[in-house]
């Protein structure tokens, strides 16, 4: 209080309430940098699985030759098809399928269709969670002929 007794009122110089507010702000905006950096930091990597495939096939609306692929899981429900060259061929939509036990090896299964063998499932080593590929609607009579998925004799490895 003053002699008037009216209460007096701090006052700061401007010049450190700016600083105060600039420590704040920057302290602020390392917190969230080193946050983000986590969060980056625990995306997975991509699955990648090679696989020398021994037959013609089809993936997605695309028929392939024989040859040796890559499959490259990029998010959960995406797969891209490349070739020995690492060129993407196709990019699949996935959705997750089961299997117990899980496979010792990456494996690949395709349907037999009427002599055409589709791409069905993407299995990697120790995992119980496999990526299954949507199958087209087809006229009644193939509906018919569509048989279970059967393993095919591709050879798949991890790196």
């Amino acid at each position: 209080m003053d002699a008037s007794g009216r209460r007096m009122l701090h006052t700061f110089p401007v010049e450190a309430s700016m600083k105060h507010l600039i420590a704040r702000t920057l302290t602020s905006l390392s917190l969230a940098v080193l946050l983000l950096a986590g969060v980056v930091y625990a995306q997975p990597a991509p699955q990648v699985i090679r696989v020398k495939v021994p037959f013609e096939f089809v993936a997605g609306k695309h028929a392939f030759p024989a040859g040796e692929y890559s499959l490259v899981r990029t998010a959960p429900y995406l797969l891209v098809l490349r070739d020995a060259q690492g060129r993407t061929l196709a990019t699949l939509i996935t959705r997750s399928a089961e299997s117990s036990p899980a496979p010792a090896s990456a494996k690949l299964a395709f349907y037999d269709d009427g002599g055409q063998y589709r791409l069905a499932q993407v299995w990697q080593a120790n995992d119980s969670i496999g990526q299954e590929l949507y199958r087209p609607k087809a006229n009644p009579v193939m509906a018919r002929r569509r048989g279970a998925p059967i393993p095919g004799s591709a050879e798949a490895s991890q790196p």
